[in-house]
């Protein structure tokens, strides 16, 4: 039978439920739909529409009021569903670790990465999976179509993006330095004058600066292979137009494109739930992470898809 302090003390656990268990840059889905918090679980979201541009008014006559365009706000349901997952670990194993705190960390890591692993699923579900393409992917015409997809999102509130999967961003790499006209201008903008400065054009994040100074975006948002170039997201990127995520309520007011709503207990300091538990009949420990979430598309006309890439 294992010592009882191989075992760990059950309870919730806020301390874990703010680890910070992957830098931001892990994933890019609280970036395209920034977080919401409420306070119940299912309810209204109210969010500001974008409202089309329309011709200025000419030859009012005196005394006849102007015709006026009316904004108003508009609202979505939203319920948010349930995302956890337990991680284990058995008394044996923890004293490999040796340390209690150590394995608890460990196991609220993975559980935690799991459930991030879920909503980004979600956020691109929404943003490239879930939109039928607005256009098919044409090397020659890359440039054109940027624009286009800047046109089409233009007015919407928020910071001007291009999202791809990894593997799907290298494909694209791929293709446009094959094609004549836009591959030495790609290709221009990584070079450089030393071997040593050259090859430092090699890499993922040259190419990411390369296609945003290219794409005259923002930013270049590059997701998880296996979220974002899986199954019906594969072979598609999209440029668009996102929230900065400086005000949680900028849905107010802007029209952006997505939020993610994420129920906030009350009185608690994180959406996370974060429980340890100590099984003395399996003999093992678990830790339960927990998040309540939904992501919500508030303008699909914010963002912009090219399918095609691979």
């Amino acid at each position: 039978m294992p010592n009882a302090m191989f075992f760990s003390n059950t309870g919730d656990r806020p301390d874990l439920a703010k680890l910070e268990v992957n830098p931001p840059e892990g994933y890019i889905g609280f970036a395209i739909a920034p977080k919401y918090e409420v306070a119940d679980k299912s309810g209204s979201l109210w969010y500001f529409p974008l409202t089309a541009d329309s011709a200025a008014q000419t030859g009012r006559s005196p005394g006849v009021a102007p015709t006026a365009v009316q904004i108003a706000s508009t609202h979505t349901s939203f319920s948010c569903a349930e995302l956890f997952k337990r991680a284990a670990m058995t008394p044996d194993e923890l004293t490999q670790i040796g340390d209690e705190a150590k394995a608890e960390v460990a196991l609220t890591r993975h559980a935690k990465r799991s459930v991030l692993a879920a909503i980004e699923a979600l956020v691109a579900t929404a943003t490239v999976g879930g939109t039928p393409a607005d256009t098919t992917f044409d090397a020659a015409s890359f440039l054109v179509q940027i624009q286009d997809a800047l046109d089409a999102t233009k007015g919407h509130g928020g910071k001007t993006v291009l999202v791809a999967g990894a593997a799907t961003l290298r494909k694209l790499v791929q293709k446009l330095l094959a094609e004549e006209s836009v591959g030495p201008m790609l290709a221009r903008v990584v070079s450089g004058t030393a071997p040593n400065v050259a090859t430092q054009g090699l890499s993922l994040a040259a190419w990411k600066a390369a296609l945003q100074t290219l794409a005259g975006v923002d930013d270049v948002l590059i997701g998880d292979s296996a979220v974002w170039s899986a199954g019906s997201n594969a072979g598609r990127i999209a440029i668009g137009r996102i929230s900065t995520g400086e005000d949680q309520l900028d849905h107010k007011y802007e029209a952006v494109f997505a939020k993610t709503v994420l129920f906030l207990p009350k009185g608690a300091e994180t959406e996370w739930s974060v429980r340890v538990v100590a099984d003395e009949i399996n003999q093992n420990n678990y830790v339960d992470a927990t998040i309540w979430a939904a992501v919500k598309t508030l303008n699909a006309g914010a963002m912009y898809v090219i399918d095609g890439v691979a």
